[in-house]
């Protein structure tokens, strides 16, 4: 039988978790509208960053040869690249903070530059 407690306990549990649903949701939402500004770009010449919000297209030297990566719609993607898989060609667009592309056979490194201790990265509830 429930009786009046019970029904006090359900409702406060259906509230919190109401509660609890929207504050994850409004979180969730205040990061996704955050779009990273950069990328990061390690070779074997160096390091180079380059802005996600302006369209470019670059072409860094490897030991393999010549790799070009493009930037359009803050996102990035290796264009064309001289490694015999072409893996990092095959990974597409990146455009969320902490994602890369690796070409190790032309020694290429690229990773999308995000706020590192203030993002969030999950939430468990």
């Amino acid at each position: 039988m429930i009786t009046r407690y019970d029904k006090g306990l359900m409702l406060t549990v259906a509230l919190f978790s109401s509660i609890l649903f929207v504050l994850n949701l409004s979180v969730f939402n205040a990061a996704a509208g955050d779009k990273p500004k950069e990328a990061a770009i390690f070779f074997d010449r160096g390091k180079t960053t380059l802005e996600l919000s302006r369209d470019a297209k670059v072409a860094l030297e490897g030991p393999l040869g010549e790799t070009i990566i493009e930037t359009s719609d803050n996102r990035i993607h290796v264009l064309s690249s001289p490694c015999p898989n072409q893996d990092c060609v095959h990974k597409g667009w990146i455009s969320k903070s902490h994602q890369a592309i690796i070409c190790a056979p032309n020694r290429i490194v690229i990773r999308i530059l995000g706020r590192s201790e203030e993002e969030v990265d999950a939430l468990n509830g």
